[in-house]
């Protein structure tokens, strides 16, 4: 069993040998596991940004959320999938309140944002510093809420980063199920953006998975 790390990793160099030690003891891709965690880093800063009544701004959902469901049986993502639960004109500014936040000692920057065809999606690319150093780049996609799915919330719990000396969200706030098994099936029968490839047979069989 990997380490319970009680002081935070000094600098990035450190926060990596965990990750490499941690993943050989779970028997997971080290590059897979380093997403979860910069991916719990960037989620639990987005998750200081709530509304009035307390209510969450961001759901978590595609390929992350799945993983948060399924953990290794789901596809392994590159990047983090959101919805957007506020007029669309604001989410720049909320974005970036959360990102001047922080969390810990991370720090966020955002590049421009790129419209997603005609869907009124947008991709961000964030990056990360720790202490200071950058500490990689995840891409961002957040979507308006459709219809009803913005009041479809469910709260998984987050992948614990106790083991690596940072602390993460206990709970993250997703896309409900329903809706998130919507999107995977309408995911396959859309073309695919010029120079990206989509893991179709993937995506179905993460659906299957769910209960």
């Amino acid at each position: 069993m990997a380490e319970l790390r009680r002081q935070a990793p000094h600098n990035v160099g450190v926060i990596e040998r965990w990750i490499g030690e941690h993943a050989r003891a779970q028997r997971v891709l080290v590059p897979r596991l380093q997403r979860w965690v910069q991916f719990m880093v960037l989620l639990a800063a987005l998750d200081g940004v709530r509304e009035h009544n307390g209510e969450p701004l961001f759901l978590l959902k595609g390929g992350t959320a799945m993983e948060l469901r399924l953990r290794t049986r789901a596809c392994a993502t590159q990047d983090i999938d959101a919805l957007f639960r506020a007029p669309a004109a604001s989410v720049l500014a909320q974005l970036d309140q959360a990102r001047r936040g922080a969390w810990g000692d991370f720090s966020f920057e955002r590049g421009a944002p790129a419209p997603i065809r005609q869907t009124g999606s947008v991709r961000i690319e964030i990056k990360l510093s720790y202490r200071g150093r950058r500490w990689g780049t995840v891409p961002l996609e957040l979507a308006p809420a459709e219809g009803e799915s913005g009041g479809d919330v469910e709260t998984l719990d987050g992948i614990e980063l106790q083991q690596f000396g940072l602390a993460g969200p206990q709970r993250v706030a997703c896309l409900g199920v329903r809706y998130q098994i919507a999107q995977k099936i309408h995911a396959c029968t859309e073309p695919p953006a010029a120079g990206r490839r989509v893991d179709r047979p993937g995506f179905l069989g993460d659906g299957l998975f769910v209960r």
